[in-house]
């Protein structure tokens, strides 16, 4: 590290191991790889010893639950240090939600975890894609599951992470209404990358987004709540401040087989592209033009260019846009308003914020 670079987010792919087999996930489930715990611990003090005094770890897999033990000792390891360091930390997991039991959610309420459950908001949506190995569908699995996770933890950390797939994007607003009839009330966005979209899927995605903005301001004026996760990020007093391109600010992740990239390669065929996308290791740190990068430097908009350049990227980029713009306006719209029932959905959003982040 120079002490320049700021990294505000650290993504650890714990394992390539996964009970399910998603059509959509480039991960190879075979090849048994899991973080060593020498390399998450120096990751995260690579997080932790930036400047910057907010900072977020996240961890997920193929599915990570199923490293328990080392999940534990990686969250232990990391809150440890963050408080030597005075950094608030706020730790996320991602699951599938089919590894959730007692013991993991006695883990997620103890270490204060928010958990996110990656899911689509209907079983057609979900079962076409989220499948077991041998190709049956994993929906009806996970929702005898959810009344459990609620039970145990507070349903405002714990977020559901809408998966769109390209074939299913005319479909988002009514899976979002499924999702928050299962009971969750944070919900991120995910767009598949990889699989085909194209300009007719990318019209059908915006309309529903538009459908899904109508739907979520009439459920605020009629004293209801949800919220977008990205909207807590955005909401909260320790925000990171920087430029929203930089993905090395935000997007900096450590696979399994102990190579930084820069997230979502992944999950577009790392195998065949990862010489292509690493970016160095924790024992050696950052490689070529990123070793002495930082946020806002005078590299950074020819650094996006040229690093985005593996083939599968492009139509989920372009829905991600899509999706990030919509949210971006939505949350102005609801800050900027001056209606009794926004205003106070606004403050009960920082609020959330900031107990989070």
């Amino acid at each position: 590290m120079t002490g320049k670079k700021e990294i505000s987010k650290l993504k650890i792919a714990v394992t390539s191991d996964c009970c399910l087999s998603c059509t959509h996930c480039f991960i190879d489930k075979s090849a048994g790889l899991t973080v060593k715990e020498a390399d998450a611990r120096r990751a995260v003090d690579a997080l932790l010893e930036s400047p910057g005094n907010a900072k977020k770890l996240e961890l997920y897999g193929g599915e990570a639950l199923l490293k328990l033990p080392l999940l534990e000792r990686i969250t232990d390891y990391a809150r440890g240090a963050a408080a030597r360091r005075r950094k608030k930390l706020s730790v996320w997991l991602a699951s599938n939600g089919l590894a959730l039991g007692p013991r993991e959610l006695g883990f997620i309420r103890s270490r204060d975890i928010v958990l996110s459950i990656s899911l689509y908001g209907s079983a057609a949506s979900h079962d076409a894609v989220r499948r077991f190995p041998g190709g049956r569908g994993s929906f009806e699995a996970l929702k005898r599951r959810l009344p459990a996770v609620f039970s145990a933890l507070d349903p405002m950390r714990v977020t559901a992470l809408l998966c769109v797939h390209p074939s299913r994007a005319g479909l988002a607003d009514r899976d979002l209404a499924g999702i928050l009839s299962l009971g969750f009330r944070i919900v991120n966005i995910e767009c598949v990358h990889g699989a085909p979209w194209g300009d007719a899927r990318l019209a059908a995605f915006s309309r529903a987004l538009s459908r899904a903005r109508s739907a979520f301001l009439g459920a605020v004026r009629a004293g209801g709540f949800y919220a977008f996760e990205p909207f807590m990020e955005r909401a909260s007093p320790a925000r990171t401040t920087g430029p929203e391109h930089c993905p090395f600010l935000r997007d900096l992740e450590l696979f399994p087989d102990g190579h930084y990239s820069l997230y979502p390669f992944g999950f577009v065929d790392y195998p065949r592209y990862a010489a292509q996308v690493r970016i160095g290791t924790p024992a050696e740190g950052f490689l070529g033009r990123f070793r002495d990068c930082r946020p806002g430097g005078p590299d950074c908009p020819s650094c996006v260019s040229r690093y985005y350049r593996v083939p599968g990227l492009s139509g989920g980029s372009e829905a991600y846009s899509l999706r990030t713009a919509f949210l971006d306006a939505l949350l102005r719209e609801v800050l900027a308003s001056k209606e009794p029932s926004l205003r106070r959905y606004s403050g009960r959003l920082v609020s959330l914020a900031a107990s989070v982040w």
